[in-house]
């Protein structure tokens, strides 16, 4: 059984649009999940990416501090840019 403890304080993220740092394609942007949380500290976000999961946490860079070659896995939500790390569960 899993249990999730909810607060006031820690309000869910709304569905919102990412776009990729390298390419500009948009992305739909998805709350985290649970389970995402407990991977990856910080996680608010998840999209699809190529049909795998991406969690995706804000990061303190202001875009133009992405070094050049890592555009790929930085993504802009609103007015913030986040990280994004490829996610998975094992479905046994």
């Amino acid at each position: 059984m899993e249990v999730e403890q909810l607060s006031f304080f820690s309000l869910p993220a709304r569905p919102a649009v990412a776009v990729c740092c390298m390419d500009g394609r948009s992305f739909h942007a998805e709350p985290a999940e649970s389970w995402m949380q407990r991977l990856v500290n910080g996680v608010e976000y998840f999209i699809l990416v190529g049909g795998h999961q991406m969690a995706l946490r804000p990061t303190q860079k202001p875009s133009e501090g992405i070094p050049s070659g890592h555009e790929y896995y930085h993504y802009s939500v609103g007015e913030s840019l986040y990280t994004g790390v490829f996610v998975g569960r094992d479905s046994a």
